[in-house]
């Protein structure tokens, strides 16, 4: 399967995946945006860090934003939401994560939790494309979270 992916700049233009979906090409573009009104986001931000995230202008502001929150609470939560949510929940979560400069939590996360970031292939919708925007989120932010190779090319699935 092929699977072309480019990302730019956040505040210059959108990150784009496209994907087989089956045997037609959809495309997938993710502003700013767009990740800070998914419903998985905004319920990630505020069961964290109490963040209202649509009040964030760009990444910078977002980053900005949760280095000024009380993140003295955000192991734990994130260990309780990772417990009890699905495992489409946990890829939403890990998104929400990364894009906070926890990817190292979302990894430990992750190991605990059976390697569900393994299976985000299987995970679709705006789920999805949270990850899909904080992969791309552009200049300046890097996250150390591992993601196996092989499922660059199996994202058509859902």
């Amino acid at each position: 399967m092929n699977l072309v992916r480019a990302s730019c700049r956040p505040d210059a233009a959108p990150s784009i995946l496209i994907r087989p979906l089956n045997f037609i090409w959809e495309m997938v573009m993710v502003t700013f945006d767009d990740w800070k009104n998914f419903d998985c986001v905004k319920k990630n931000c505020m069961a964290l860090i109490d963040l209202d995230v649509t009040k964030a202008k760009n990444w910078d502001d977002f980053k900005g934003q949760v280095y000024h929150a009380d993140r003295s609470k955000i192991d734990s939560r994130a260990k309780k939401l990772a417990e009890y949510g699905s495992r489409s929940d946990f890829i939403a979560l890990a998104a929400v994560l990364m894009a906070m400069d926890y990817s190292s939590l979302a990894s430990e996360l992750d190991a605990a939790h059976g390697t569900v970031l393994g299976h985000w292939q299987y995970t679709g919708g705006e789920r999805l494309d949270a990850l899909i925007g904080v992969l791309s989120m552009g200049k300046g932010h890097k996250t150390n979270l591992k993601l196996p190779v092989d499922h660059v090319s199996s994202l058509g699935a859902h």
